[in-house]
């Protein structure tokens, strides 16, 4: 401010220089948008390494590409990435869709009607929910067709658990088979685990998941066993006489004796199981009176093959009338469980099953139960265990405290002095909400604190059962204090899921509710944009064109650039020629197709050999190229090395390049001893027939980079007063920014004049300008242009005299 002097001496004034520093942005944080196996959804997160992106997102994940991206723009060079995680609930909608909850329930209960057409009714029931019309004539509902609705999927799901599950499946089909033979083959088809096809001796059958399959696969031994006894039986039981009776016996040997012999004592020892029973029988026919009149005989027999089949270890089927009356006894025999009761409760099970939430839920204290819920979405939540302890605290206190572990990483929180009166400083929600990264609470608190988890095993020794003390024992010593008891500690009370792969809504229709490719509206800033592949097709077209132009338009916006995969399909250098123009969304100077993709092991498969998507690698090139040289070099050439990658999907010669630089497929190619490198960089508008001032990567990068730093850097311009010492100030601040870039080496030109010029005037801001509020800067600059072709010229020289 002006002095105002009022006695005499020295003053000092300082004056206002008019110099408004002004500092570039950054140009390489790349923002990748897909599937990851933890971390928070659709929220723009910050990291620096890929140490940090493990621990938030889990790492490399088999279900999404994302992770190896995140992973090979480190690799190559990476400084700072945004990441933004999509979550696809799919069919997990089932908790909250209202339709899909009344489908369940109708389902349910038309499948708890009486027990001998359960199956039927239930399967019935749930292709009335399908949404796919006409309903399937197939009874076996793993052979519908795919459901597209979340209602028809849950309907088609349910249908199967019962299908497969239910063990009266099995034990009516078999029952209704006719014969031994029939039964064997029905039990085939019930089998959940056909794989190798079963063949031979049902006890060769490979092992099976389900209880249905199981069911199956118990009854078939014993059915195997007695397919070849019954014939033995039912012609000894069927004679009238001992005579009669001991000659059957006889015939139904497998080694003859080498005389005619009454006494089967005398018989040779036989080698298959009828031949045995069909011994023992005749023995015992042997040692019975030559008094007994038929009706005597015939019951005595009956006895004595009984008795001997229950010797074998088989089912006595003498009192069986049909083969519907040996099945129940065999069933019965076996201890499997077919009761009504057993039934209903599968059904139960089926329901719990299918409703997987999209975040686990656990539960912790058997008295004042606190329910607490995964702090975000996907399976990884199911390996939270959480305990309460009293440590510290005085007797009758209202405070506890809490720890929660994360099964899958080791990492624990530790919570004290927390209440559940809200009027508290340390009440639990808002401390969790605060400070955990596991976990929230969810649902009602308890009135009181929740009671404390046992820390000794004899306090909770006397809760087990005396048979599986020894065992729980071993665990708790393994456990330590996280060690779970039904009844004690805590529990899973709800299991999550991952969700579905990703579709192109996840991306599209989250504008306004910044979710999706809008979840980048809450960064601050990103200049790279990647979407790595997130679904298979059968036209290889693993990211949607729809997603392509949505996120070139809003990197427009934002002033970004995307990096697009070429698409899995592309695997040839013809199906890249012909699918530019319709694979990889609109021409844009904002987008850059970068083609093949690069050959890597896969370190989560033993390091086998796998193509992956280029967009992290090249993305790391470009942060690389940045930092070493500058945005306005092209992030290409033999610098511009590819690290880690083993080989490209598909090997280009020069010839086969320079057909596809033209369109503006940037290819990357074999040079050693260089290795694996960018050979191009040109932008979606690089086609030549477009001739666009915009055809180069660097040329619109370092466009982009004045852009966003000069739209941060002159703020301070508004409603400033329009005139003359604005303007000024304006072009020295401008002019000394892109002084600096010059001396950079950023633009073509010798001097200041041919490189850049910064025009704020009367010229530029006329008085009808002033008068609507507007300032208007011109900026002018020489851009760098990258050399693809270098040639070289050869001449003789002339000879002379």
């Amino acid at each position: 401010m002006p002095v105002t002097p009022t006695y005499p001496g020295v003053y000092v004034e300082e004056i206002p220089s008019g110099v408004r520093t002004i500092t570039g942005v950054a140009t390489s944080i790349t923002a990748f948008i897909g599937r990851a196996f933890r971390g928070p959804t659709d929220e723009p997160i910050l990291i620096n390494n890929y140490g940090e992106y493990e621990r938030i997102f889990g790492g490399l994940w088999n279900e999404s590409t994302m992770g190896f991206a995140v992973r090979d723009f480190y690799t190559n060079g990476g400084s700072q990435a945004v990441i933004v995680r999509l979550f696809n609930p799919g069919e997990m909608q089932a908790t909250t869709d209202n339709q899909v909850l009344d489908t369940v329930s109708a389902i349910q209960s038309a499948a708890n009607t009486d027990k001998t057409e359960k199956k039927e009714d239930g399967i019935t029931e749930a292709k009335n929910h399908l949404d796919i019309t006409p309903p399937p004539a197939v009874s076996d509902p793993n052979n519908w067709p795919e459901q597209s609705t979340g209602e028809g999927k849950i309907a088609k799901d349910f249908a199967i658990e019962m299908y497969n599950s239910n063990v009266w499946a099995a034990v009516d089909d078999i029952k209704n088979a006719g014969n031994e033979a029939r039964g064997i083959t029905e039990a085939k088809r019930h089998l959940d685990n056909k794989t190798p096809p079963p063949g031979g001796e049902p006890k060769t059958w490979p092992y099976q998941n389900t209880e249905r399959g199981q069911t199956a696969k118990k009854i078939a031994i014993e059915l195997h066993k007695l397919q070849d006894v019954i014939p033995v039986v039912n012609d000894i039981k069927d004679t009238e006489n001992k005579d009669d009776g001991i000659l059957a016996a006889q015939t139904n040997l497998d080694t003859q004796p080498e005389q005619l012999s009454n006494d089967p004592n005398t018989w040779p020892d036989q080698t298959t199981v009828p031949g045995k029973i069909a011994k023992e029988i005749g023995i015992n026919i042997y040692s019975l009176s030559d008094e007994l009149n038929v009706d005597q005989y015939q019951e005595e027999v009956n006895k004595i093959i009984g008795n001997v089949l229950e010797s074998h270890g088989l089912i006595n089927i003498v009192s069986a009338e049909d083969y519907s009356g040996r099945v129940d006894i065999i069933v019965t025999s076996l201890k499997i469980d077919v009761s009504d009761e057993k039934y209903t409760k599968d059904i139960d099970q089926i329901v719990a099953d299918l409703q997987i939430r999209q975040k686990a839920q656990l539960s912790v204290g058997t008295t004042n139960e606190l329910f607490l819920e995964a702090a975000n979405e996907g399976s990884w939540g199911n390996e939270l265990r959480a305990r309460v302890d009293y440590e510290g605290l005085e007797d009758g206190s209202a405070l506890f405290n809490l720890s929660v572990r994360d099964g899958g990483t080791g990492e624990v929180e530790t919570f004290q002095n927390l209440s559940v009166d809200e009027s508290e400083t340390r009440y639990i929600k808002k401390v969790l909400e605060k400070d955990s990264q596991l976990v929230r609470v969810i649902g009602t608190l308890p009135s009181a604190r929740p009671e404390q988890n046992a820390s000794t095993w004899e306090e909770i020794e006397e809760q087990i059962d005396p048979e599986s003390r020894e065992e729980e024992k071993k665990k708790f010593k393994a456990e330590g204090v996280w060690y779970e008891l039904c009844s004690n500690g805590v529990q899973p009370i709800d299991r999550a899921g991952d969700g579905d792969p990703l579709e192109s809504n996840n991306f599209t229709e989250g504008e306004g509710d910044k979710t999706g490719i809008y979840a980048l509206e809450k960064a601050d800033l990103f200049n790279l944009l990647c979407i790595p592949p997130y679904k298979q097709e059968a036209n290889g077209l693993d990211v949607e064109t729809g997603v392509i132009d949505q996120a070139i338009t809003y990197c427009h916006k934002r002033r970004a650039m995307m990096i697009i995969d070429s698409p899995s399909g592309w695997d040839s250098k013809g199906k890249a020629k012909t699918g530019i123009k319709t694979d990889v969304g609109s021409t844009s100077e904002n987008a850059a197709v970068f083609f093949p993709r690069l050959v890597m092991p896969n370190p989560l498969k033993e390091n086998q050999i796998e193509v992956f998507a280029a967009c992290g690698a090249v993305a790391g090139i470009f942060a690389r190229t940045d930092g070493t040289r500058g945005v306005w070099k092209a992030p290409a050439g033999l610098e511009a090395v590819l690290k880690g990658v083993a080989a490209l999907s598909v090997p280009l010669t020069d010839p086969e390049n320079g057909e596809l630089n033209p369109l503006g497929i940037n290819c990357l190619r074999n040079r050693p001893p260089a290795g694996k490198i960018v050979w191009g960089s040109r932008t979606r508008v690089g086609d030549d027939m477009l001739a666009s001032e915009w055809k180069y990567i660097p040329v619109r990068r370092l466009a982009l980079y004045l852009e966003e730093t000069l739209y941060r850097n002159t703020k301070w311009a508004v409603f400033e007063p329009n005139d003359e010492p604005l303007w000024s100030q304006l072009r020295l601040s401008i002019g000394s920014f892109m002084q600096n870039l010059f001396k950079q080496g950023a633009f073509q030109g010798s001097s200041p004049k041919d490189a850049y010029f910064v025009k704020c005037d009367k010229e530029t801001t006329t008085q009808y300008d002033i008068d609507r509020g507007i300032v208007n800067i011109m900026i002018g600059f020489a851009p760098l242009k990258p050399a693809e072709f270098v040639i070289l010229k050869f001449q003789q020289i002339a000879g002379q005299s």
